[in-house]
């Protein structure tokens, strides 16, 4: 019995090392039952290890067929085409017999430990596979720390990865310690209990690993929730200023008719002066009403012409540089919300500026890229919180995103920002490359 348990352990511990493998390069699969990875990962332990106890003395076709089980345990967990799913196990498999073979080769090499022991000792073959075993879970580790995209790779940096690496390389550090000094283990009580301490520090690093994933996954699930929630905040905010844009203009074109008939009245008096005073005090009203800032691109004039109206409120002198905004690369919901925080922030520590309040806005769209900056006034240097900036605002949870959430929507399109603090003045630069032209 404790044989089995011990054997299943060990498997359970490929399969786990395989299911992190495996969705380091594939997207895993979505079921309605939360934990069924769980049950394909028991059920394909007990069939691994019922294909390991029938061809306990064939190696080879042993490993043809965990090889073929390890494809359809891919299929089940993950989504991708039959030939990625055959590679990635292959490859799975190819790791397994590499860190075997280069284990041996140390051990025989450089560890002082008779072979022949090994072979005869049960506890000592079961400890060198916990090595290799843990060895795996290290070279997992690194390569979802090198190669898998994911939004928590920010989250979690390479710092923290390596942070996490010390556990594993301390239980490869305990096994070994314990595999030299099992001549001194006399009684099997005690080589049971350092068994057991073995595979647990070894099951232990899985399921911190595990944990880790979960957390950084429930952390970019909170970032997507908030991300939508601004993205409805400001398409509201945008829909009621083109609604209002619309009355304005609903009113303004029935007041024009009453305008008109009056210069007609004016006109045929020949009151010629007071007509064209008239027309001039009507013409600059007109200038007045209309929207000042034109780029081709309704989602960016509303929110421009918005902020600008809001920034002669507040005595803010607004200076841009905008072109034909039209067709840009980026969906509308994420320029609204990129641009509209810029603005809300400069905006924001204009208003602490007691002279000299101004915004600088650039907006262009170019051949090759997209440039998009905004450089405002601030009365002292921005306090930085995490990877974005503290507010001032009493209501500091509802007041933004942060520019960590910017940040991330320009990675979303392969661009890049740049960003001074200064006591003077708060700069932040974007360029997204212009994938339309």
């Amino acid at each position: 019995m404790e044989h089995f348990i011990e054997t299943c352990i060990i498997i359970m511990i490929e399969v786990m090392s395989a299911h992190l493998f495996l969705g380091t390069f594939m997207t895993e699969r979505k079921y309605k039952i939360a934990k069924i990875h769980w049950i394909w990962i028991v059920l394909t332990t007990f069939i691994m290890y019922m294909i390991t106890q029938k061809f306990h003395d064939n190696v080879f076709a042993k490993e043809c067929v965990i090889f073929i089980v390890l494809i359809f345990f891919t299929r089940l967990c993950f989504t991708g085409k039959w030939v990625k799913s055959t590679i990635l196990s292959g490859a799975y498999i190819g790791i397994l017999i590499a860190v075997d073979m280069v284990e041996y080769i140390v051990i025989t090499y450089m560890i002082p430990i008779d072979m022949e022991q090994v072979f005869n000792s049960s506890l000592l073959t079961t400890l060198l596979t916990l090595l290799c075993k843990t060895v795996i879970i290290v070279l997992v580790v690194w390569l979802r720390m090198k190669y898998q995209n994911l939004i928590y790779t920010d989250l979690l940096n390479q710092a923290q990865w390596l942070r996490f690496l010390y556990f594993p390389v301390l239980t490869m550090m305990v096994i070994i310690t314990i595999i030299m000094k099992t001549g001194a283990l006399e009684s099997e009580e005690n080589q049971q209990v350092f068994l057991m301490v073995a595979i647990g520090l070894v099951v232990m690093n899985l399921f911190i690993f595990y944990f880790m994933r979960d957390m950084a996954e429930q952390e970019v699930q909170i970032r997507e929730r908030t991300l939508a929630q601004e993205r409805m905040q400001n398409e509201i905010a945008l829909y009621e200023s083109l609604s209002s844009q619309y009355e304005l203009q609903k009113k303004n074109a029935h007041e024009y008719k009453n305008h008109i008939g009056c210069i007609q009245g004016l006109l045929s008096q020949k009151e010629y002066d007071k007509a064209l005073n008239y027309v001039q005090s009507l013409a600059q009203t007109i200038h007045k009403q209309y929207d000042t800032i034109n780029t081709n691109n309704s989602y960016v004039n509303a929110i421009l012409n918005t902020k600008y109206a809001e920034m002669i409120e507040k005595h803010i002198v607004f200076i841009f540089r905008v072109n034909d905004l039209s067709d840009l690369p980026m969906k509308n919901e994420d320029v609204v919300v990129i641009l509209s925080n810029l603005l809300n922030n400069a905006i924001e520590a204009c208003e602490k500026v007691n002279e000299k309040r101004r915004i600088q806005l650039k907006f262009l769209k170019q051949e090759d890229e997209i440039i998009l900056s905004v450089k405002n006034s601030t009365k002292k240097k921005a306090i930085q919180q995490g990877e974005g900036f503290q507010t001032t605002k009493e209501d500091a949870k509802q007041h933004g995103i942060g520019v960590s959430t910017i940040q991330e929507l320009v990675k979303k399109y392969h661009g890049e920002i740049s960003i001074e603090n200064e006591s003077t003045y708060f700069y932040v630069s974007i360029t997204i490359p212009n994938l339309i032209a």
